[in-house]
């Protein structure tokens, strides 16, 4: 029988949940985890997420799917899009941008970089 290989996110949570049912602390879980895994070790706030979870009942250790836009909205429509609607811009269009840029830097820098042009 070969050997599955089993994410590490995954593997830890399994000891969660078993650790849990157990009736181990999520903080000696996440301490036991760190001894294991090192700096591949679940965040704290993830630790405990999963820790509550598991007490309130949860059997799963996978990740729950959700339906969200994609992370990334670039399509070849979209590329085509953008770069024709750049080309027809005058240069005018351009210079305006660019004249613009030391005033905008300047305000940045005076708010440490809390700016943004509304």
């Amino acid at each position: 029988m070969s050997e599955q290989q089993v994410p590490a996110s995954v593997a830890q949570r399994v000891i969660i949940k078993f650790l849990t049912k157990k009736g181990v602390k999520p903080c000696a879980i996440l301490t036991g985890l760190k001894v294991q895994y090192g700096d591949d070790t679940l965040s704290k706030t993830q630790v405990f997420d999963w820790a509550k979870k598991f007490k309130s009942g949860r059997e799963s250790v996978e990740n729950v799917s959700h339906n969200r836009r994609p992370r990334s909205s670039v399509s070849v429509t979209t590329l085509e899009f953008v770069r024709n609607w750049l080309v027809t811009q005058p240069q005018s269009f351009y210079e305006q941008g660019i004249n613009k840029l030391p005033n905008r830097w300047e305000k940045c820098v005076e708010r440490e970089g809390d700016y943004v042009e509304k």
